[in-house]
């Protein structure tokens, strides 16, 4: 399985993880198990030593950011500030 192929896709909250997907040419499936281990892992290392995201890692990023107790509100506060209809 090619790493940059798993895409974030979503959170399933009652089992506690992220979903990751991953893509072929013919093929999508949900990692789980052993697998999903090994893609938070390596894409952990990557974030980490190189600083480097993919689009969908940058969805799953945001979504912590969002729902984080600290944070979350606030983020949510200056994005509905910045995105208001009397800005557009």
């Amino acid at each position: 399985m090619r790493l940059f192929s798993c895409v974030f896709i979503g959170e399933e909250k009652r089992a506690g993880g992220d979903w990751y997907q991953a893509t072929t040419r013919s093929t999508i499936c949900v990692l789980g198990g052993t697998d999903l281990v090994q893609v938070r892992a390596a894409k952990k290392e990557i974030w980490e030593r190189y600083g480097l995201l993919t689009h969908s890692d940058a969805a799953l990023w945001a979504s912590k950011i969002l729902e984080n107790r600290t944070y979350g509100p606030l983020v949510r506060a200056e994005i509905a500030r910045r995105f208001s209809a009397s800005h557009c």
